[in-house]
């Protein structure tokens, strides 16, 4: 998946980009946004005399330098390798927060938030003026947590497609509770709240799905059979109660999900789904058949790891034991033959005959 992760991030964001991938034994996902090359190439300035500098310079590619860390256990999951999305959209939330409408938004939040703690001490006649302004900036942390983590969801959607929404649905499985943003946990806000806006504000509004779901296809009902069962999950409303001790940050933050949305859309240039011979690719994988290309055409990995996920939960359907494990290696294995091999057969054209 590397080179066309690669490629992908350099389109986005210039051909100066580069990325490296470091398994770690956490089970998270994670990047480091800023030039890990500069970083290393002072610590070496500082070793060596300043007359070395530009022999020293020579070692390093022209290219800023990213590490993704992902879970060492999950290196032949390729289906979580859609996570990537997200770590890409980090670059595109810190380019936002040099914006103007960012600092507009957070100058009201914090106006907002001052009122509203100000006001709950009141009622309580206690009046404690520390304890509201520790509630106040406490509530703008919440929000920018909010930004720091949703922002790139919206911005990995409009990079990978329904892809990250599986990923995080899967991702909930290994999830013990769900919490309220704070200190302690960094102000992450609720996995399975970052679903739900995922779900109702990007995926029920994408054309792309609906030509599939509107396919009559066995890839149309195994999509159908997703969708109920993340409506179902979505049923139970603990996330949304997790986020009751912050209704007034929540509110802030909804309030703006719409220039959100405009603000992710304009900025990813590319378009890497598409709902176009997805129903083949579906059927041929269901045959244990790589889906790397139909009729000549090289699909794309996202449109790959699309039809991975509606097969993995099928077979989470329809397997168990060993036949679940053996069901399972065949997809990995076929999934990771054909992203390798697309993207070989549309470097391939690119070149074209020599």
């Amino acid at each position: 998946m590397v080179p066309t992760l690669n490629e992908i991030l350099e389109s986005e964001l210039g051909a100066d980009h580069g990325l490296l991938f470091r398994p770690q034994w956490r089970f998270n996902y994670s990047v480091i946004t800023t030039d890990m090359a500069q970083i290393l190439a002072e610590d070496l300035y500082d070793i060596f005399p300043a007359h070395d500098r530009d022999e020293l310079s020579q070692i390093f590619p022209p290219k800023r330098v990213h590490v993704f860390s992902f879970p060492v256990l999950e290196k032949t999951n390729v289906l979580l390798g859609s996570i990537v999305g997200h770590e890409i959209g980090h670059f595109f939330h810190n380019r936002w927060k040099d914006t103007g409408q960012f600092k507009q938004y957070m100058e009201h939040a914090e106006r907002q938030l001052s009122t509203h703690y100000k006001s709950e001490e009141r009622k309580k006649k206690t009046r404690n003026i520390f304890e509201a302004y520790e509630k106040a900036q406490n509530g703008v942390l919440v929000v920018k947590g909010m930004y720091r983590e949703i922002l790139p969801d919206i911005i990995g959607y409009f990079l990978f497609g329904p892809a990250i929404l599986f990923a995080l649905y899967y991702i909930t499985d290994f999830e013990a509770t769900i919490d309220t943003p704070r200190k302690e946990n960094r102000f992450y806000p609720p996995t399975k709240y970052r679903i739900r806006l995922i779900f109702e504000r990007l995926y029920k509004r994408d054309s792309d799905v609906k030509g599939v779901r509107d396919e009559g296809s066995q890839c149309s009902e195994a999509l159908k059979n997703f969708e109920g069962e993340l409506e179902s999950y979505l049923e139970t409303k603990n996330d949304l109660s997790a986020l009751s001790q912050v209704h007034v940050e929540r509110q802030l933050f909804e309030d703006t999900l719409d220039d959100l949305l405009e603000y992710a859309k304009a900025s990813v240039s590319g378009h890497y789904f598409s709902h176009e011979f997805i129903g083949a690719m579906y059927d041929k994988l269901a045959r244990s058949v790589p889906i790397n290309e139909i009729s000549g055409v090289p699909m794309t990995m996202c449109s790959i790891l699309f039809v991975g996920w509606l097969r993995f939960y099928e077979i989470n359907e329809e397997h168990s034991q060993e036949n679940y494990v053996k069901e399972y290696q065949i997809l990995t294995r076929l999934l990771l033959k054909s992203v390798f091999s697309s993207n070989v057969h549309r470097r391939f054209l690119q070149r074209g005959p020599s």
